[in-house]
């Protein structure tokens, strides 16, 4: 197994910023699912319930990759990845597949909570299910554009967070319609949703990978 993603896997899951993220998704979904249950209407909370996951899946995951992007691009750590002989795109890859791995491991978290809501009656498991999975399988796509973002200068990083505040909404809304839709009206936005998943993933990919070795050009003595 690549050392990198080892290091990776390791220190995040032990780091202060993890924990954070973990205490927040566990409180907030007990809290919300608390609620539901008070009220006899899970349903009433899906939208509060489901925020709580996509921010975290969407937003502070993906966050937690650009700090460890960042360290890896501090002078001394990247002469040791240069010396191990890891390229830009084995760096980029498997900072995307530490935080698929992360996105498992709290998705494993929202999984008995989902079922808890459908005990308790007035949800659509099998929808539901299916927002979690793609939630999951997009967070690497949204993590790969904030890596891209935190690969560039700071111009770069203006036009990209702008873009990021129009079609990440977007992005959203297709996969929610995905999920809840029946029928063409979860049909077509599925496919719609998996193109631009593959699309973005690979653009965001490589233009971060290219960020890796422009930074690797102009930090040589």
């Amino acid at each position: 197994m690549n050392p990198i993603l080892v290091k990776e896997l390791r220190q995040s899951l032990r780091s202060r910023w993890f924990e954070i993220i973990f205490l927040w998704l566990c409180s907030s979904l007990t809290l919300i699912t608390a609620v539901g249950s008070s009220i006899n209407a899970p349903n009433g909370t899906t939208i509060c319930f489901w925020i709580a996951v996509a921010s975290t899946f969407h937003i502070l995951l993906p966050f937690r990759t650009i700090l460890s992007a960042r360290d890896d691009r501090q002078r001394g750590n990247f002469e040791l990845i240069r010396v191990a002989g890891i390229t830009a795109e084995k760096l980029t890859n498997q900072r995307i597949t530490a935080l698929l791995f992360h996105t498992l491991t709290l998705a494993s978290l929202v999984l008995p909570f989902v079922v808890l809501r459908y005990f308790l009656g007035g949800i659509e498991l099998y929808s539901e299910l299916t927002y979690l999975l793609l939630l999951t399988l997009s967070a690497p796509v949204v993590g790969s554009v904030f890596l891209w973002q935190s690969t560039t200068d700071t111009i770069g990083r203006v036009l990209i967070s702008i873009l990021l505040c129009f079609l990440l909404p977007l992005y959203e809304f297709f996969t929610v319609a995905s999920a809840f839709g029946s029928g063409v009206a979860a049909g077509a936005p599925f496919v719609v949703w998996i193109f631009v998943s593959i699309i973005g993933t690979m653009i965001a990919q490589a233009f971060a990978s290219e960020g890796f070795i422009l930074h690797s050009l102009t930090s040589n003595p």
